[in-house]
């Protein structure tokens, strides 16, 4: 692995008890480092990148439904998200890490630079606390 870029794969699944809908999601993450300290037992990272994911199924895709009228915008299922992350591992199990995560996706910077006095991407910002394995 570089220690300046990664990239990442994903397989999400929102199961429909859950959200009232299944959602099922692929997603290719590019993660490009910029700061990397070891210290006290500890190795931080501090990363941006761009992460494009599909999610499943026509629901997400207007530009196939007859519903939407002729030049509607076309809302595709495959999107782009980015992203600032930090990530923490022990330095003696460089295998499990610590991550959090925020961005925001390609459809609200789009509407925020088409509409600036009405879009406040601060409301669209997204968060992710997680566990992560290095293979």
């Amino acid at each position: 692995m570089n220690s300046f870029y990664s990239i990442e794969y994903f397989h999400g699944i929102t199961f429909e008890d859950e959200s009232g809908v299944e959602v099922e999601t692929l997603a290719l993450k590019n993660n490009f480092k910029f700061l990397s300290i070891e210290q006290f037992g500890y190795h931080t990272s501090l990363y941006a990148g761009v992460a494009i994911y599909h999610a499943t199924g026509l629901r997400y895709q207007s530009s196939r439904h007859s519903t939407y009228p002729d030049q509607y915008y076309r809302m595709g299922s495959i999107r782009g998200l980015f992203y600032l992350g930090f990530d923490i591992k022990l330095s003696k199990m460089k295998k499990h890490l610590g991550y959090f995560e925020s961005g925001i996706n390609d459809i609200v910077l789009t509407n925020y630079l088409n509409n600036p006095d009405v879009i406040n991407p601060k409301d669209y910002i997204s968060l992710a606390l997680g566990y992560g394995y290095l293979f």
